[in-house]
């Protein structure tokens, strides 16, 4: 090595760039426009439920928003609504961390469930009460609703770490987290994240947001 000090210098400023380019600049956030998923869900539990989904391994049997089969577009989906292949805005999911795409699909996908169910009728599919052929059996998670370890502290170094990748949230929210938790059980949080998708959607249905 005839320059040993100018090759490691060089190194470093290759990898500093190659840090940048791959982790910085993949967290940039385009929100130009989009006005109806530029804020975080209004109750911070949503972010929690996600975490519950995961560890519950629901996308294994699960997707969202993936193109749905024409029996799941007949059973599941308000086609006067959504229509036969239903659109979601990508900056939709842009709070979930990671994105729950899902890998391969037993059940519905569940992009549009909040058009199709309650939060009674979505608890009561978790704990295995639910009277509708499709979902009665496949599901009891009655545990869910006994287990309030939510581990709040974990949530918001969780919200702090994505203020910090860019997104919009702000302290209050962040703090807002121990509220939103207190005598809230997993299941809770299951049924809050499964209401929250696609129910943007709705709300913002008719007004401009793309």
């Amino acid at each position: 090595m005839k320059n040993p000090i100018k090759l490691f210098f060089s190194t470093l400023l290759i990898l500093v760039i190659g840090f940048i380019i791959t982790v910085v600049w993949s967290f940039k956030v385009d929100l130009h426009g989009k006005h109806a998923f530029t804020q975080a869900p209004e109750n911070p539990i949503v972010l929690k439920g996600l975490e519950i989904y995961y560890q519950e391994g629901c996308q294994y049997c699960h997707t969202i928003n993936v193109r749905a089969i024409r029996g799941e577009i007949k059973r599941y989906i308000d086609q006067e609504k959504y229509g036969y292949d239903p659109v979601i805005e990508p900056n939709e999911y842009l709070f979930f961390a990671p994105f729950p795409i899902g890998e391969q699909r037993v059940g519905p996908d569940l992009t549009t469930i909040s058009s199709r169910y309650t939060k009674e009728q979505l608890e009561n599919i978790l704990k295995g009460k639910s009277d509708r052929k499709y979902t009665k059996g496949y599901h009891n998670y009655q545990y869910l609703f006994i287990d309030d370890d939510l581990k709040p502290l974990f949530l918001s170094w969780k919200i702090r770490w994505m203020m910090n990748s860019g997104l919009p949230m702000n302290d209050p929210y962040q703090r807002s987290v121990f509220l939103a938790l207190e005598d809230k059980t997993k299941g809770d949080a299951l049924v809050e994240f499964l209401y929250y998708l696609g129910k943007r959607k709705q709300e913002f249905e008719g007004k401009f947001y793309k």
